[in-house]
């Protein structure tokens, strides 16, 4: 038995450049949960990079991502950790392996965000993170004004 070819209706001219492009879709139960709701600017924007560089099977389901294909779409490198922090404390992604620079993250989407039942208790996790992101920033500076930057 051959699979029939869907005729897919083209984009609309608002919507991409060609008739070829890949997309990113979000479905509205994710779109419209207290989770998603809650999330910075930049953390949609690396959510959205992430999805677009995953490739189903052809990758094992993994999201294989480096650091500069982030900033290649103008996240800066300092908020890259912050934000995949938390992408993972609230759900979306969860990491598996991979360095700032020498080999690529590699990431797999997550269903948890399903479990946040509220709007406030997001918020909290998100501050919750930003919290434990500046104090180890704080304990790094700290380290390199007491060894010295080596």
């Amino acid at each position: 038995m051959s699979r029939k070819n869907k005729k897919r209706d083209p984009p609309e001219k608002w919507e991409s450049r060609s008739e070829h492009e890949r997309f990113v879709r979000i479905f509205e139960s994710m779109y419209e949960s207290p989770a998603f709701i809650s999330l910075p600017a930049n953390s949609v924007r690396l959510y959205l990079i992430l999805k677009n560089e995953y490739r189903g099977n052809y990758t094992g389901n993994k999201i294989v991502c480096t650091y500069d294909t982030i900033v290649a779409h103008g996240i800066s490198r300092n908020t890259i950790r912050p934000n995949l922090r938390i992408l993972e404390a609230l759900g979306f992604i969860v990491m598996e392996e991979g360095t700032l620079m020498r080999e690529a993250s590699i990431y797999h989407f997550s269903d948890k965000w399903k479990e946040i039942s509220d709007i406030k208790t997001a918020k909290q996790i998100v501050k919750e993170v930003r919290k434990q992101v500046q104090w180890e920033k704080d304990k790094r500076q700290e380290l390199c004004q007491t060894y010295g930057d080596k």
